[in-house]
């Protein structure tokens, strides 16, 4: 018999998943008769992210983010915390870091200064925001100086999630390559409709870390962020991304093999 234990309400929306499937007790917990490898694997790896980050947020603190709506700041740090709840935090495993922008820089903490979800979360709610220009280039240079120096840690991934609603008024390419050749994963999030497409091609990793959405729809966006962050690593060093659709043909053998 093996029992997974998926510790409290966060995992609620992935659990609910496989109601009418497997038994969910009232502490989450999963009672397993039978398992096969591939089920053990997903259902390990999809509840909680197992992948180790090194996870950066760029966060822009303009102007333009409250004169398009009041508490649009908020929205963005509440999709900031959306991500960082499902990550398995600590000195050892993934690890937090962020610097907010708008004129200039602003360091906030730093890798490893704090150790659990609930004192990154703090610390979040704690970020004022500071109003002034657009300074991506600027942010980008400082994020890199200050959280990504030195050598990726072999099996730690590198990620960077900018966030930004407006169009830099510096240039922003070569900040931005020199992060990827420190092995930098840069998402870039568009907020809204005054942006540059172009520009945060130019910042991200590729068109596919690339994207443009409302205020709004930040909660949406987290779940597919979450979903590439928490690719995991394989031997080879390699990505694999666990889909739904592999899931469910899992579950389908798994309840094939219980009636055989």
């Amino acid at each position: 018999m093996i029992r997974f234990v998926f510790p409290g309400p966060v995992y609620l929306n992935l659990l609910e998943k496989f109601r009418g499937t497997l038994e969910i007790t009232h502490k989450f917990s999963l009672t397993l008769s039978f398992i096969d490898l591939s089920l053990h694997l997903l259902l390990s790896s999809l509840a909680a992210c197992k992948t180790v980050v090194d996870l950066a947020f760029l966060i822009d603190g303009s102007g333009s983010i409250e004169y398009h709506g009041r508490g649009n700041f908020k929205l963005m740090l509440n999709f900031i915390k959306s991500i960082v709840v499902t990550l398995p935090i600590s000195k050892t495993q993934s690890r937090v870091g962020a610097v907010l922008f708008s004129t200039s820089p602003i360091p906030l903490f730093r890798f490893g200064q704090l150790n659990t979800v609930t004192h990154i979360q703090q610390a979040i709610n704690s970020i004022r925001y500071p109003r002034g220009r657009t300074y991506i280039g600027k942010a980008l240079a400082f994020t890199r100086r200050y959280l990504f120096r030195g050598r990726r840690r072999r099996n730690r991934k590198r990620i960077l999630i900018m966030l930004t609603d407006g169009i830099s008024q510096d240039r922003v390419a070569r900040q931005a390559s020199l992060l990827r050749a420190k092995q930098v994963e840069i998402f870039t999030v568009g907020i809204g409709q005054a942006l540059k497409r172009r520009q945060l091609l130019q910042i991200a990793t590729d068109r596919n870390h690339v994207s443009v959405v409302s205020f709004r729809g930040l909660a949406s966006l987290s779940k597919a962020i979450r979903s590439k962050i928490c690719q995991v690593i394989t031997p080879t060093g390699k990505y694999m991304l666990l889909s739904w659709s592999c899931l469910k043909y899992s579950v389908k053998n798994y309840k094939r093999n219980l009636s055989s």
